[in-house]
């Protein structure tokens, strides 16, 4: 069994995260041969992200739900971007 932790800037955009999936698919082709076959992977958040969502907790935390807020609609606004391939800074 192998275990793959990716993270930053290698699920900063689309285009990262695609060679991730092709990273994992071969690694999954490999493994398949084995006996005992298996890959583990973890991902975080896309780069930029993270901290982010430890400022909303912070502003949720202190009952600043109008600060939580506008954090959030940031991480939202890095989500979408992502999505469509830009990066998630």
């Amino acid at each position: 069994m192998i275990v793959m932790k990716f993270g930053g800037t290698s699920v900063g955009s689309i285009a990262a995260f695609t060679q991730v999936a092709k990273i994992v698919g071969g690694k999954v082709n490999q493994e398949a041969k084995r006996a005992k076959p298996g890959v583990v992977v973890v991902t975080s958040a896309m780069s930029g992200v993270t901290n982010l969502l430890i400022e909303a907790a912070q502003k949720a935390a202190q009952g600043d739900r109008q600060a939580t807020a506008a954090v959030i609609a940031v991480v939202a606004a890095a989500d979408q971007r992502g999505r469509r391939g830009g990066t998630g800074s």
